[in-house]
């Protein structure tokens, strides 16, 4: 295991589309270039990916969910389907209690990412990191999720998994 000294934390996005009759959420492909436009790590590179990405230093949990999802794919983020959200006041100290949809954890590296349920509005389109986004049906991420699980970037193949386990 190689040494990275502290972790850290990043955000992602399962954003749900409600409107028709089957549920969908929003996919992207991952985009991993240098500066030079060749890939710095070949294995992930155009894999699908929900929209996420590292919190900034002193940026609270859900500005850094809806700067991600602004930057990632253009879409205003509308609500975080979470249980429940607190904030505490102490000695001048502010923290916050939340409960995501779930963590997951890169055991090679120092990622632990906090996944939120959400929905947004606006048109999504291509950026620096991701590009051909597109809404998938529950039943077509199954598919891929069984099928295809090479295909999805590994951070995000286990919450995946578990929000198709929670919509059973």
């Amino acid at each position: 295991m190689q040494e990275y000294g502290f972790p850290i934390s990043v955000v992602g996005a399962i954003i749900e589309d409600n409107s028709s009759e089957e549920k969908k959420i929003l996919v992207q492909e991952r985009i991993v270039l240098n500066n030079d436009n060749t890939t710095k790590d070949k294995k992930y590179h155009g894999t699908l990916e929900i929209p996420g990405g590292k919190i900034e230093l002193g940026e609270d949990i859900f500005s850094a969910l809806r700067r991600k999802i602004k930057e990632e794919c253009n879409l205003e983020l509308t609500r975080v389907l979470c249980n429940k959200s607190d904030t505490y006041f102490n000695n001048g100290d502010v923290s916050e209690v939340f409960y995501p949809f779930c963590i997951s954890q890169v055991l090679e590296g120092p990622y632990f990412t906090f996944i939120f349920r959400c929905e947004a509005t606006g048109k999504t389109k291509d950026t620096e990191s991701a590009k051909n986004h597109r809404w998938i049906s529950i039943s077509e991420l199954e598919d891929i999720l069984e099928n295809n699980p090479k295909s999805i970037f590994t951070p995000f193949l286990g919450p995946l998994k578990f929000y198709i386990k929670s919509q059973n």
